[in-house]
């Protein structure tokens, strides 16, 4: 554990003799042994939301985009109430920031490919047995794609198809790499760019952009990563949630805050503060009914149907899991296909 880490807990926790080695290994114990030990948590499934690696008007999910597929009636755990800015969980913020901000991540080089897994869980036809572990690759210059069928047990490359603000993701390293790194920089920054998420107030769309940072950027530039741990302390509303599983089963801590959704979670390795997974959670008892195209026209001025094609409804329970997405580590490899 380097001083520098040290030095954060000493900042957050109660002090001890400054020079005594046993002092810092006593404080390292007690905040660690906070996010140890993770409950068992009810099975849970969830519609694919596809991690993007080229991204241009950055977006959200939509509640009207949810499709719930568990109604389960033990809730997810509450988080730890207290989430406002300064508040004493938040302090595995700074901890997470000192840990990562001395890393290295050197840059892929334009025709390197970064392999990108991911495991979910769905009731949707695709899915076996509810579960899936879906690979693929992209090219860091853009220009290519691939994806594994494991049907087939083949790796099929593809022409990437970016159009429009999509970014490949050599263009969003350089994005997430020109971020500032100073917090309150940071955060005007990411204000200006969260215009575009979805989200009832500014708070709930910066967090969503940070959000999209974590999911799309594999490769992190450490200074950075650093700064959006300090930047998540700074928002309104985000909590953490200690001691829980995700979808792969790691032991990990979440980020929280609510949204109009539901409860939004980034899932952290409780060591290496790794980006592991989210989870979006019910908060509420609601029904959603899904838009659809309308059966058949109508005669001008006579009324619409009462029901459209491919509408459906469903309704959500309060601690039911509506996404789970667990990303598995990625790296940087030669060729698709490589792991």
């Amino acid at each position: 554990m380097n001083d520098d880490v040290m030095t954060a807990m000493r900042e957050t926790l109660p002090a001890g003799p400054p020079d005594d080695p046993a002092v810092k290994a006593r404080a390292w114990a007690r905040l660690h042994a906070e996010f140890d030990a993770p409950p068992v948590r009810p099975r849970a499934s969830a519609r694919r939301t596809r991690r993007r690696l080229m991204v241009g008007g950055v977006v959200a999910v939509t509640a009207g985009a949810i499709v719930a597929t568990q109604v389960g009636t033990t809730p997810a755990k509450t988080p730890q109430a207290g989430g406002e800015s300064g508040s004493a969980d938040l302090r595995i913020l700074e901890v997470a920031a000192k840990t990562v901000e001395n890393q290295t991540a050197p840059r892929p080089k334009p025709d390197q490919w970064i392999y990108v897994p991911e495991l979910i869980v769905s009731n949707a036809p695709w899915a076996r047995n509810g579960k899936a572990t879906m690979e693929q690759w992209w090219r860091f210059d853009g220009t290519k794609t691939a994806d594994y069928d494991a049907k087939w047990k083949k790796v099929t490359v593809h022409d990437s198809g970016l159009e429009g603000d999509d970014r490949s993701p050599r263009q969003f390293y350089d994005y997430v790499n020109g971020l500032p790194t100073e917090t309150g920089a940071l955060l005007t920054r990411l204000r200006k760019d969260s215009r575009k998420i979805a989200g009832n107030n500014q708070n709930e769309r910066l967090f969503g952009q940070i959000f999209v940072i974590f999911r799309d950027a594999p490769i992190m530039p450490p200074k950075v990563n650093a700064a959006l741990f300090r930047a998540l302390a700074k928002i309104p509303g985000v909590r953490i949630e200690k001691n829980i599983t995700d979808l792969a089963g790691r032991p990990g801590i979440a980020v929280t805050r609510d949204s109009d959704i539901g409860r939004e979670e980034l899932i952290l390795d409780p060591r290496t503060y790794d980006f592991m997974g989210s989870r979006t959670v019910a908060t509420r008892d609601r029904t959603i009914t899904s838009a659809g195209a309308p059966k058949g026209g109508s005669p001008q001025g006579a009324k619409p149907p009462s029901r459209r094609l491919g509408e459906s409804t469903e309704v959500q329970h309060v601690g039911q899991v509506l996404i789970n997405i667990a990303y598995l580590p990625s790296k940087v490899v030669d060729k698709p296909g490589d792991r």
